[in-house]
C-alpha cells in the first residue's frame, strides 16, 4: 500500500471522526459514488503533525500536515474503513479521560496515523495489517470484543498483533505495568510498531491535556514508566524512537497553572 494512499485514507478517516457534520464524500473526494478512485483529487488534512522542532515549545503544539494529492487505492481504503467501523462500534460509548472528553476512537486512529506517516521508519510502505491492529489495539482490552471476533473479521495475523498489545486483565495494575516492561523486548516486530505509536500518542496527549483527576506526579510517573516500555522496543522503528526520545528529554506539561518537565530525570 502506498504512503499516499495511506495518508489519504487515514487523514479522511480522522476528519469523519472529528468533524461529524462533514459528509462522507467530502471527506473521501478520491472515491466516487461507486467506490472507485477518482484521479488527482485532493485529500483534506486533519491530523496533528509529528513534532518537528527539537525544542520544548514544539512538544506542546500540533500543526496540520501538507495536504496529500494522488490516486488512492480503493481496496485498501475500504479495508481501513471496515476496520475503523468495527473499532468505532466497539468504543462507541467510551471517551478519553481528558478534560474535553473526546471520543475514544480518536486515539487508535491517531496511533495508526503515527505508524503510517513520517517520521515513522515504516513510511512510505507500512504493513496494512499493522495499521489494522493499531486501529483495533484496545478493543479486546477495553471492550466486549473477543480474540475470536477479531480473527473472524480480520484474520489471525491481525488478531495476534492485537493480542500481543493487550494487557492481562487478571493481573493488578502494578503487575500489568511491569509486564509491559518485561515483555517489550520479546514482542514481534509488528506489535512493537503498535506499542511505540501507542506510547507516543498517549504521552503527547499528556503534554496537551492532562486527564481529569491526575496529579503532576502521576503524569511524570507515567512518562518514567513509558520510557522503560519504549526502551524495550529499541531498534524497531528509529524514526518514532527519535521523536519519543525528544519528548522524554524536552517535553513539558502544564498542571494547575504550573509548568513541569515530563521526565524529570532524563536528558539522554
Amino acid at each position: 500500500m502506498s504512503s499516499i494512499a495511506i495518508c489519504n485514507s487515514l487523514s479522511s478517516l480522522y476528519l469523519v471522526v472529528t468533524q461529524p457534520k462533514l459528509s462522507f464524500h467530502k471527506a473521501f473526494p478520491f472515491l466516487s459514488s461507486t467506490g472507485t478512485p477518482t484521479p488527482y483529487a485532493r485529500s483534506p488534512s486533519g491530523f496533528p503533525s509529528p513534532i518537528s522542532k527539537r525544542s520544548k515549545s514544539a512538544m506542546t503544539t500540533r500543526q496540520s500536515p501538507t495536504p496529500v494529492t494522488s490516486l488512492s487505492q480503493s481496496s485498501d481504503t475500504l479495508l481501513l474503513l471496515e476496520t475503523l467501523a468495527f473499532s468505532a462500534r466497539a468504543h462507541e460509548k467510551q471517551k478519553r479521560k481528558n478534560k474535553q472528553g473526546t471520543p475514544y476512537i480518536q486515539h487508535p486512529l491517531d496511533v495508526a496515523r503515527r505508524i503510517a506517516a513520517p517520521p515513522s521508519s515504516l513510511a512510505p510502505s507500512p504493513d496494512v495489517k499493522i495499521l489494522q491492529a493499531a486501529i483495533l489495539h484496545d478493543t479486546i482490552e477495553d471492550t466486549d470484543v473477543t480474540p475470536e471476533d477479531l480473527e473472524r473479521h480480520f484474520g489471525r495475523e491481525v488478531m495476534e498483533i492485537v493480542m500481543e498489545c493487550t494487557d492481562d486483565g487478571t493481573l493488578s495494575k502494578v503487575e500489568r505495568k511491569q509486564t509491559q516492561i518485561d515483555r517489550a523486548p520479546s514482542r514481534s516486530f509488528r506489535a512493537k510498531q503498535v506499542k511505540l505509536a501507542d506510547k507516543w500518542s498517549n504521552l503527547t496527549d499528556l503534554t496537551i491535556d492532562v486527564p481529569v483527576g491526575w496529579t503532576a506526579q502521576r503524569v511524570q510517573e507515567y512518562f518514567i514508566w513509558g520510557k522503560k516500555v519504549v526502551d524495550g522496543c529499541k531498534g524497531a522503528n528509529p524514526g518514532m524512537e527519535a521523536e519519543l526520545d525528544e519528548l522524554f528529554k524536552w517535553g513539558t506539561f502544564k498542571h494547575e497553572g504550573k509548568e513541569y518537565e515530563c521526565h524529570p530525570t532524563y536528558r539522554g
